[in-house]
């Protein structure tokens, strides 16, 4: 963790807000300077199915997610699902 923390200034120095908790799903957003980050936690079982476009109404400015650790790429606008395994966490940057 504390080289991700290195490597993105924005999961170390940036603004925390909560953008959504329901059920064992949390979305977080921090943001700083130009960088924003998405980061999705899954608390509980089973493995969630996230809709890409149902991401998109928490993040109507950004279009594309990557992935920090794969750095797989998921289109907002698109039908993809997020698979969120249970118990675990995902932290994306935000691209317009």
């Amino acid at each position: 963790m504390l080289k991700l923390r290195k490597n993105y200034p924005v999961l170390a120095k940036g603004k925390l807000r909560h953008v959504y908790a329901g059920g064992e799903l949390y979305l977080l957003v921090k943001t700083y300077k130009e960088e924003t980050a998405l980061i999705i936690l899954n608390t509980g079982k089973p493995e969630l199915p996230i809709p890409a476009l149902q991401l998109k109404r928490f993040l109507k400015d950004f279009s594309r997610l990557k992935n920090i650790m794969t750095l797989d790429e998921i289109d907002l606008n698109s039908e993809e699902n997020l698979a969120l395994p249970e118990f675990s966490s995902e932290i994306y940057l935000l691209e317009e």
